[in-house]
Formats: C-alpha cells, sequence, structure tokens
C-alpha cells in the first residue's frame, strides 16, 4: 500500500517551498482584493448608486456586473459579513492545500498539468454566474431583494474540498486506480462517494434562514464536486468524443441555470 507509515514522505514534499508560490500569492490576492473592494464600497469611493445598481445583485432588475461582482462584495451593514466569510476562507483553502497540495503528491497522485489551476478558474470567473442565475430564481420566490456575498463561491471551495477528500482516500486505500488510463476506474466509487457528502453538506446548509441563501450555498457546493470531476475527465481523456461530451455538459451545466430566471 502507498501510505506507509511516517512523516518522511509528507516532509519531502513539503521540502519544495517554490511549488506552493502561486497558490500562496493567488490567495493572498483573493483575501486582499475582498478587503479592498469592501472598503471601497463601505467608504462610498464607489458611489453609492452603482454600489446598489451595479453590484448588489437586484434580483427584479439584473445586471451582468451584478452577477459577477455581487459574489465578492458583502453587506455594508453587517460588519461581520467579511469577517465571517474571510475565516471561513482561510479554513478551506488550508484544507485544499493540505490535501491538494501536500497528501496526494506525496501519494504520487499525478493530475493533469495546470488541473487544480483551471478549477480555480472555473469557480472564480464562471461559476458567480449560475450562482446569480439560482440566486435570482430563488430571490423571487422568497421575496428576497437583493443577494451579496462570497459564500456561494466557498461553498463550491466546499465541493472541491470534498472532491479532494475522496481522492485521498482512494489514493491511499487503493492505489492501483493509478495505474488505470485516464483514472476511469475510480471515477464511478468517488462519485458515489460524492453524491454522500452532498446529501449531508444539504442537510446541514438548509438550516440557514430567510436571509440566507441556502439554495446558492447548496448548488455552490455541487458545482465544487462537479467541477474538478468534468475537467479531470475532459484533461485526461484521450478521446475526443469523451471531451466534447464534457465540454457540452458543462457548458449547458453552467449557461442554463446563468440564463434560466429570464423565461421565470
Amino acid at each position: 500500500m502507498d501510505c506507509t507509515p511516517g512523516l518522511k514522505k509528507y516532509v519531502d514534499v513539503l521540502k519544495d517551498i517554490g511549488q506552493y508560490f502561486h497558490f500562496t500569492l493567488f490567495f493572498l490576492g483573493i483575501v486582499l482584493l475582498l478587503i479592498a473592494f469592501q472598503a471601497l464600497i463601505c467608504y462610498q469611493i464607489i458611489p453609492v448608486d452603482i454600489t446598489f445598481g451595479r453590484i448588489i445583485l437586484d434580483v427584479n432588475a439584473p445586471t451582468l456586473s451584478g452577477m459577477l461582482l455581487c459574489h465578492y462584495a458583502h453587506s455594508p451593514y453587517d460588519p461581520e459579513h467579511l469577517r465571517s466569510n474571510a475565516l471561513f476562507l482561510y479554513r478551506i483553502m488550508a484544507l485544499i492545500f493540505v490535501t491538494g497540495y501536500v497528501i496526494l503528491p506525496a501519494n504520487k497522485w499525478s493530475p493533469p498539468k495546470h488541473f487544480l489551476r483551471n478549477v480555480f478558474l472555473m469557480i472564480f470567473l464562471l461559476l458567480p454566474f449560475p450562482l446569480s442565475g439560482i440566486a435570482i430564481i430563488h430571490g423571487r420566490i422568497i421575496g428576497m431583494a437583493g443577494f451579496v456575498g462570497f459564500s456561494g463561491i466557498e461553498s463550491a471551495l466546499v465541493g472541491l474540498s470534498a472532491f479532494l477528500c475522496v481522492m485521498c482516500i482512494f489514493t491511499c486505500l487503493y492505489p492501483r486506480w493509478k495505474k488505470r488510463p485516464e483514472s476511469f476506474g475510480m471515477l464511478p466509487i468517488a462519485g458515489a462517494a460524492m453524491v454522500c457528502l452532498l446529501l449531508v453538506v444539504g442537510i446541514i446548509m438548509f438550516t440557514g434562514g430567510r436571509n440566507v441563501d441556502t439554495a446558492g450555498h447548496l448548488v455552490g457546493c455541487f458545482y465544487g464536486l462537479l467541477v474538478p470531476f468534468a475537467v479531470s475527465l475532459f484533461m485526461e481523456s484521450q478521446s475526443q468524443r469523451i471531451k466534447n461530451s464534457v465540454a457540452g455538459f458543462l457548458v449547458v451545466m453552467l449557461v442554463v441555470p446563468s440564463v434560466a430566471w429570464i423565461a421565470l
């Protein structure tokens, strides 16, 4: 079994500090962006009319900029909003670092080149749109006028961390799957495990109150599980047919929720 007792293999991975430079820079950049953006809003350097018209997502009059930027802004009337999200971001990014950059590499997991980078780009740049589409529909149903906050993206990071935890389990307990072409040997098992995790997260997240975007949290977690799964298949597959199928599935999963509110 690959997971031999002792910490030597993990220490050896941690010795190569240079490989963590981009992750550290990215993480610090996100934190500084959230703080700086909130300061611009709170001190009204960004005019109030722009904040409420172009940044905060108005479910009755949504804008394209609001669908993206609302996920990087926080309530100007609640100082704890940014603080609580930042503290949670520290924890979830630490878990992603330990699983994706330490445990998995130490156990000889070889993902496609730039796998995690591509997953992060999709979560931070593309997922805000389907999350906002779901928020618009949910907001109109429950009578919530606007949405703002980073928790939808954080929920996607929870899903990503769950995916990486499942990968850690199977890398240790079933090392032979790494020898199978394109890793298809473990995908059904990992998928079943992730569905179980999703159900648990759903039960936890739906305990929120009326002013909590519980639907967005659950959808974000679902996408956080789905995106790395699909990206891995797309990047590892040698079949153009499979690549096209995965790409088409991702486009549908991203675009349909983003625009469904127009017809509802």
